[in-house]
């Protein structure tokens, strides 16, 4: 149980880096000509619900864009 706890606690910390670096880029892609406080990320699916395993993909939508 405790290997199982540790390659998941690492894939987390992987996956936390990754979706931090996604939040950075959509953010900085619309300031300008855009509200950047409006436009965001939103995750949802396993990881957003604590359920994620070793071989979960992770679900981002950006939000707030005006079409």
């Amino acid at each position: 149980m405790k290997e199982v706890e540790r390659k998941l606690e690492s894939v987390h910390k992987e996956r936390q880096s990754v979706i931090e670096d996604l939040r950075n880029i959509v953010k900085g892609s619309y300031q300008k000509g855009y509200n950047s406080l409006s436009v965001n990320t939103r995750m949802y699916g396993s990881m957003a619900s604590g359920l994620a395993i070793e071989q979960s993909d992770v679900d981002l939508a950006v939000v707030g864009l005006d079409f």
